[in-house]
């Protein structure tokens, strides 16, 4: 039972910082102080053998983190900077457990895969019960889950959308948690919850993933499946016409259009402010070319805009890491994204010829969830994003479980 139960004990408490009291701060809370638990359990039962199958990813991730964490030592608010050094150990730790747990765990890869499934089912009935009691139709409602931003909650919803759309597509046994059918209308079900968050990223991810699933899928199952795409997006139109004098998921979505399709809003708010947070890391990058300013350190800006003064973070990874870490903290970060796409390249092009098809799939699963969150960066902060930290975990062992199956080699215990 502990074979399926673990990931999604973990993984679900790793969101307990949303939806459970703080009792020490940022140090110490729930969604850290359970996963810690089950992390000593889990090390117990394997009796501290932590080697893995592979390190392809770990010396570069661990030069990451370690460096970033050093620069905690020049940061100008060291007291903010203190609680991300755990965050990067708490991080590095989750990522080494899903690895060794991958590894080490016939079908380890499609029962964390699951667990996106049902925690994205889960977050999306909690998005669109708030919106529901949220939304009046007098003002635009960006609906997040549980205390999370709407674009962290989009996100964790699109994860498991992903994973049931490519499931659709290939029907194999790799996700057998509900039958077939339900898929789809699960996959309905987090498209509306997705339009609740009034968020424009995942949408334009999941486009992007849509068209590399037609790219790296067999042609016979693309030509299966284009049909039933054209009927699936009538469907949804169908439906959300149906279902928008109750709850007004696309009244929000048009008033929310209506506003950032406004001049002086799209220059304001869309334009300028994030052309203004560019200028501010750059001039942090300036300011200490070789090292940046420290973790947490662009934090300390007072960003001055037209109309008011605030901090914020760069909304931009790369902008973070060349901004708080310098050009070494850029190189770090460059290093692990051009290791991930080519690596990403090399798996769905070696598998896409495999016989065996569930080989496959859960290879464009994935590098479908990599692709999504090195995108994301482009537009918001994922450095300290906890489930890009577990999907970097399924990936980096992707290929090492796959061999395994491929050849038949037992998985220790």
């Amino acid at each position: 039972m502990y074979k399926i139960a673990f990931p999604m004990l973990y993984i679900f408490s790793m969101s307990l910082d949303f939806i459970g009291p703080e009792f020490f701060g940022n140090v110490a809370t729930i969604g850290k102080i359970i996963p810690a638990i089950l992390l000593g359990w889990y090390l117990i039962k394997i009796k501290f053998r932590v080697g893995l199958k592979s390190y392809s990813f770990f010396i570069p991730l661990s030069l990451f983190a370690i460096y970033f964490s050093f620069s905690a030592l020049w940061s100008p608010d060291i007291a903010l900077a203190f609680p991300r050094v755990f965050s990067f150990l708490f991080l590095f730790i989750s990522f080494w457990l899903i690895s060794h747990y991958i590894q080490h765990q016939k079908n380890g890869l499609e029962y964390i895969f699951q667990t996106f499934v049902l925690l994205s089912v889960f977050i999306a009935l909690l998005t669109l019960t708030n919106f529901a009691e949220l939304f009046s139709g007098e003002a635009v409602v960006r609906t997040g889950a549980a205390g999370m931003h709407a674009i962290h909650t989009s996100m964790l919803i699109l994860i498991g959308t992903v994973i049931m759309l490519i499931g659709v597509t290939y029907k194999t046994n790799n996700f057998k948690i509900f039958k077939p059918t339900w898929y789809v209308y699960l996959i309905l079900f987090n498209i509306i919850a997705l339009l609740s968050t009034a968020t424009k990223t995942p949408f334009a991810l999941l486009f992007f993933i849509i068209i590399a699933i037609y790219i790296y899928s067999p042609s016979n199952l693309i030509r299966y499946v284009k049909t039933k795409v054209i009927l699936f997006i009538m469907l949804v139109l169908l439906v959300l016409t149906a279902i928008n004098p109750y709850i007004g998921v696309l009244d929000n979505i048009y008033k929310r259009i209506d506003i950032i399709s406004t001049k002086d809003n799209v220059v304001d708010k869309y334009g300028k402010v994030r052309f203004i947070i560019a200028e501010y890391a750059v001039a942090n990058a300036i300011e200490n070319p070789i090292m940046g300013v420290g973790l947490e350190g662009f934090k300390s800006n007072l960003i001055q805009s037209t109309n008011i003064d605030f901090r914020t973070s760069t909304h931009n990874t790369t902008l973070w890491s060349l901004a708080e870490g310098g050009l070494i903290g850029l190189l770090l970060w460059l290093n692990i994204v051009f290791l991930l796409f080519f690596s990403l390249n090399r798996l769905l092009k070696k598998t896409k010829n495999s016989e065996k098809l569930e080989i496959h799939e859960l290879s464009v699963v994935s590098g479908m969830l990599m692709s999504l969150y090195l995108i994301a960066s482009l537009s918001f902060n994922i450095e300290f994003n906890k489930f890009f930290w577990i999907i970097m975990a399924t990936y980096a062992s992707t290929k090492t479980a796959l061999n395994l199956k491929l050849i038949g080699i037992k998985y220790r215990k």
